[in-house]
């Protein structure tokens, strides 16, 4: 599983220290912000939703990257 992915991240030297702490919301504050989107979403006119590679590590979906930050190829 992805889970702590950003905890796996380190420091790069065009960046910095990259990667953040995950925390987990309260299901009572998660099912609050979810019914705050909702009304957002339906009182658009219109949506853009900006996603990106590891928006869904925190899910125990497996990013791209390998052992060295970037892509492995394996033949």
């Amino acid at each position: 599983m992805s889970l702590g992915y950003a905890e796996k991240l380190s420091y790069i030297e065009d960046v910095g220290n990259v990667g953040m702490s995950e925390f987990f919301d309260s299901s009572h504050v998660l099912q609050e912000k979810i019914e705050r989107l909702a009304e957002m979403i339906q009182k658009s006119k219109h949506l853009v939703v900006f996603t990106g590679a590891g928006i869904s590590t925190s899910c125990g979906i497996p990013d791209f990257r390998g052992p060295k930050g970037n892509l492995d190829v394996t033949a």
